[in-house]
C-alpha cells in the first residue's frame, strides 16, 4: 500500500509564507512511520493533512482504495500525565479507526507494554 502527498501546499490562515508549496511525496507500506524534525518544522502539520484532519490549499492526498485509515496523535510535550499509553491511543482513536488500532496492536505493538505511562518511555 502507498499513500502520500502530491503537489500540495499549505498556509496558515493570516500568514504570508505557506509551510509547504508543491510538496510531493509517498510512503510505501506496510509500516509504522514517524516524523522527526526541528520544532515549527511543519511535522504536526503534515501529519495532520495525511491523517486528513486539515486540508492543503491545493494539492492532494494520494490514498488507495478502499482508503486506508491513518490515526495521528500528538507529540511527547502534549501527551496526558494521567494517561497510559494504551488510554491515549483509544481516547484519540475516532470510532471508525478502533479497528485498525486493534490490528495494530496485534502487529506492531505486540508485546509493547502500553500500561506505562508516557514520561517512562524513552
Amino acid at each position: 500500500m502507498t499513500i502520500g502527498l502530491s503537489h500540495i501546499s499549505f498556509t496558515y490562515p493570516g500568514e504570508k509564507r505557506p509551510i509547504f508549496d508543491d510538496l510531493t511525496f509517498q510512503l510505501k507500506g506496510p509500516g509504522f512511520f514517524s516524523l522527526f524534525g526541528l520544532s515549527g518544522a511543519g511535522k504536526s502539520t503534515l501529519a495532520q493533512i495525511l491523517a486528513g484532519l486539515l486540508q492543503p490549499s491545493s494539492g492532494r492526498r494520494v490514498l488507495p482504495k478502499p482508503r486506508p485509515e491513518v490515526l495521528y496523535t500528538h507529540n511527547g510535550e502534549r501527551l496526558p500525565v494521567w494517561e497510559d499509553c494504551w488510554q491515549h491511543l483509544k481516547s484519540v482513536t475516532p470510532p471508525n479507526g478502533q479497528r485498525l488500532l486493534d490490528e495494530f496492536l496485534k502487529t506492531a505493538l505486540h508485546g509493547v507494554d502500553l500500561g506505562v505511562r508516557f514520561r517512562e518511555l524513552s
